[in-house]
C-alpha cells in the first residue's frame, strides 16, 4: 500500500525537473541570442562611427594644413611690390621678401614666382637646412598642371596634392595682383610643402590620434588588396583587422584628380571589446539569475506543491481509513455513506484552495524579483549609454590652437542644447587657459541655424569680450545670415567671416 505513493511522487518531482529545466533554458537562449546581436551589432556601429569621425579629423587637419599654406601665400601674392617684381625682377626684393628665412618661418619648402608666360621668374627649394635653386624639370611639371598656373579671377586659390620628384607636396598657387586685389593678373606665386615625418607630427598634435599616410604607388604590402578597393565613389573603408584592432582607410586625390594618397588610421577596438564584455556580464548574470531563480522555483514547488499533494493524499488515505473522524454517520445506510463522501470532498476542495493561493503569492513575488533585476539591468545600460554619448561630444567640440593667442573651433552637426552648454564651456576655459586675443567659431559643417543656437552664438561673443578676448563667427553662409535675422539675431554683434580662411587672415592681421 505504501509503494505506489512513493514511486508516484519520485516520477512527479522528475518530472518537475525536467519541464523547468528546458522552460529555463529556453527562456535563456530566446533572451540571450537577439541581446547578444543587438549589442554586437550596436557596438559595431558606435567604433565605425568613431573611426568615420576619426578620418574626417585627420581631413580637416589636411585641410587646415592647407590653408595655413595659402594664408601665408596671400601675403606675396596680393601686394605692390610683387606686382612690380613680377614684372621687372630685382635682387632687393628677393634679399628683402624672398630669402632663405622664410622657409623655415612659414614652413614651406618650395616658392615659385612665374610671370603672365608660365616662365620661372623665381624659385627656390629648401630642405633640412640646405636652400637650392629649383630644378630645371620644375617648370615643365608646373605647366602640365593648369590648377597651378592659370586663373579666371583674382580672388582664385587652388590648394591641392601633387607628386613631385617621387614625393608627395601640399601646394598652395594663387595669381599675383596688386594690393588692392585688383588685376589685370601678372603671374602665379606657387609655395609647397612635403609630406614628410614632422607635418605628420603637427598634425598628429591636431587631431591628437597618430595616423600614418601611404604612398598609393607605393603603399604597404597588407594595404594593397584593401586600396584596389577604394575609388572616388567609395573613397573610405573601415575594416577590421581582427577582434582587438580596426582599421580606418581614405583616398585622397592629386590637383589632377587622380589617388594620391591614402589615410591608414588603426585603433584599438576598445568600443567593440567593451560591448563583448558587457555581453559576457550579461550572459554570466543572467545564467546566474537563472540558475538562483530555477532552484529557488523548484524548492517553492516542492514545499508549495509536491509536498502538500503528498500531505493530502495522507490525509485522503486517513480520511477513507477513518470517516468517524470527520463526520458523524448515523446508521448504515446510502445516506450515511453520501455525507461521508461529500464531507471528504469538501476538505479536499478547501486544502486544494489553500495550496493554490499560496503557489499565486509566491510565483507574484518571484516576478517582482525578476522584473526588479531587469530594471537594474536597464539602468547599467543608459548609464553606458551616457557615458558613450559624453566621449562623442568631447571629440565633437574640438578646440584647436591656431596661435599663442588665437583659437579655432570648428563645429559640424546640429546643435542642441546640452552640446551648446558644453561648446561654451569648452570655449570659455580654453580662452581662459590659452589667454587668447581671438577665439573664432567656424559653422561651416552646421547646415542649418535655429532660435537657441543663435542665442547661444550670441551669448558666447559677450562671454568671451567679458575675458577680453573677441569671438569671430566664420563659415556663415547667405542662408544662415538670413536665419539669424529672422530670428531677430543682430549680426553687428558679431565680427563674421564667410569662410574661416578669411577669419584667420583678418585675425592675424589684428
Amino acid at each position: 500500500m505504501t509503494s505506489a505513493p512513493s514511486t508516484g511522487t519520485t516520477s512527479l518531482r522528475r518530472q518537475t525537473k525536467i519541464v523547468l529545466g528546458a522552460s529555463l533554458v529556453l527562456l535563456v537562449a530566446v533572451l540571450i541570442f537577439p541581446l547578444r546581436i543587438l549589442l554586437l551589432q550596436s557596438f559595431a556601429e558606435l567604433e565605425t562611427t568613431s573611426m568615420q569621425t576619426d578620418l574626417d579629423r585627420v581631413l580637416n587637419a589636411l585641410q587646415f594644413e592647407q590653408n595655413r599654406l595659402d594664408t601665408a601665400l596671400v601675403s606675396w601674392s596680393t601686394w605692390d611690390d610683387t606686382y612690380a617684381f613680377i614684372e621687372a625682377p630685382d635682387a632687393d626684393y628677393i634679399s628683402n621678401n624672398a630669402g632663405d628665412d622664410v622657409f623655415a618661418t612659414y614652413k614651406f619648402n618650395i616658392m615659385a614666382f612665374l610671370n603672365q608666360q608660365q616662365a620661372l621668374v623665381y624659385g627656390r627649394m629648401a630642405e633640412a637646412d640646405t636652400f637650392n635653386d629649383l630644378p630645371a624639370n620644375f617648370l615643365p611639371f608646373v605647366q602640365q598642371i593648369p590648377q597651378l598656373t592659370t586663373f579666371s579671377d583674382p580672388s582664385q586659390r587652388n590648394l591641392g596634392i601633387v607628386r613631385f620628384q617621387e614625393r608627395i607636396v601640399l601646394v598652395a598657387a594663387r595669381p599675383i595682383i596688386d594690393s588692392q586685389g585688383q588685376g589685370p593678373i601678372r603671374g602665379t606665386v606657387i609655395f609647397g610643402r612635403y609630406l614628410d615625418q614632422q607635418v605628420l607630427n603637427d598634425l598628429a598634435a591636431v587631431t591628437l590620434f597618430p595616423f600614418s599616410l601611404e604612398d598609393v604607388l607605393n603603399p604597404p604590402s597588407d594595404l594593397t588588396s584593401s586600396i584596389q578597393q577604394l575609388s572616388d565613389v567609395n573613397p573610405r573603408q573601415i575594416i577590421p583587422i581582427d577582434e582587438h584592432a580596426l582599421r580606418g582607410l581614405q583616398q585622397i586625390n592629386d590637383l589632377q584628380g587622380n589617388p594620391a594618397l591614402i589615410i591608414n588610421i588603426i585603433r584599438p577596438r576598445t568600443i567593440y571589446n567593451q560591448g563583448h564584455h558587457a555581453l559576457q556580464f550579461v550572459v554570466i548574470l543572467t545564467f546566474l539569475v537563472t540558475a538562483v531563480g530555477g532552484f529557488v522555483l523548484y524548492f517553492l514547488l516542492n514545499r508549495v506543491v509536491i509536498s502538500r499533494v503528498l500531505r493530502l493524499s495522507s490525509e485522503i488515505k486517513h480520511v477513507a481509513n477513518n470517516l468517524n473522524e470527520r463526520v458523524a454517520v448515523v446508521g448504515n445506510d446510502e445516506v450515511a455513506g453520501l455525507a461521508t463522501s461529500i464531507n471528504q470532498t469538501l476538505n479536499v476542495l478547501e486544502q486544494a484552495q489553500r495550496a493554490t493561493a499560496a503557489a499565486e503569492a509566491e510565483r507574484n513575488q518571484l516576478q517582482a524579483n525578476t522584473l526588479a533585476a531587469q530594471t537594474e539591468q536597464l539602468a547599467l545600460q543608459e548609464q553606458l549609454i551616457k557615458a558613450q554619448e559624453f566621449v562623442i561630444a568631447e571629440q565633437a567640440t574640438p578646440l584647436i590652437p591656431f596661435r599663442d593667442d588665437m583659437l579655432v573651433m570648428p563645429l559640424v552637426g546640429a546643435i542642441d542644447q546640452a552640446r551648446a552648454n558644453h561648446i561654451l564651456g569648452t570655449l570659455l576655459q580654453g580662452v581662459e587657459q590659452q589667454r587668447a586675443r581671438i577665439a573664432i567659431i567656424d559653422i561651416t559643417g552646421v547646415a542649418q541655424i535655429d532660435g537657441f543656437t543663435a542665442e547661444m552664438l550670441l551669448k558666447a561673443a559677450k562671454a568671451v569680450r567679458l575675458l577680453g578676448a573677441q569671438l569671430v563667427l566664420t563659415g556663415l553662409s547667405p542662408e544662415i545670415a538670413q536665419s539669424l535675422v529672422a530670428f531677430g539675431q543682430q549680426l553687428n554683434q558679431l565680427t563674421t567671416f564667410s569662410s574661416l580662411q578669411a577669419g584667420i587672415a583678418w585675425s592675424i592681421r589684428r
